[in-house]
């Protein structure tokens, strides 16, 4: 028996619940019609928030730039252990055809920057922290480690290619 399946066997007291709550934010059409089913009053279908909203932070970027316009970003999100080894492996063989290309990863946890570090470190690639950055570019260097929480979202603004972290390794 699915997760809705059992809702709907206890569909009076889930109505109940609902009735209290003033919108249902619903990523999927699907997932909009089982709360109607379950007889919540006022759904919304919002598509994927998280990535939509990319569009609308475009603005604030046109006066504080990170990258030059000629820069190509490649942008490693939410990467969890061991996938960052592998980023840097293929962004050092990447370099070799792209001398423009720049780095940003960004782990799922970010006290697991200095993990992070070290690698970067060890493959010879010139950083900085967000946290700690006093420009507004990073030209002088080859990756932005993003070590604060939030500003994810910002860095696929810039991206030439984006790998998504959690996908190599079953159970990540």
């Amino acid at each position: 028996m699915n997760d809705f399946n059992r809702y709907l066997f206890i569909k009076g007291f889930v109505a109940e619940v609902l009735k209290r709550i003033d919108l249902v934010c619903a990523r999927e059409e699907s997932d909009a019609e089982k709360f109607r089913v379950l007889g919540c009053r006022n759904v919304l279908r919002t598509g994927n928030m998280k990535y939509d909203s990319i569009k609308i932070n475009i603005g604030k970027f046109d006066k504080k730039p990170l990258f030059s316009e000629n820069d190509l970003v490649f942008v490693a999100g939410s990467t969890r252990e061991n996938e960052e080894k592998i980023v840097i492996s293929v962004y050092n063989k990447l370099l070799l055809s792209f001398k423009n290309l720049k780095l940003v990863i960004a782990p799922r946890y970010p006290q697991r920057c200095s993990e992070v570090e070290k690698e970067l470190i060890k493959s010879n690639i010139l950083y900085a922290r967000k946290s700690c950055l006093n420009t507004f570019t990073i030209s002088d260097k080859q990756c932005l480690l993003v070590d604060t929480i939030g500003e994810l979202v910002d860095m696929y603004f810039y991206a030439t290619v984006v790998f998504i972290g959690g996908s190599l390794f079953k159970g990540a």
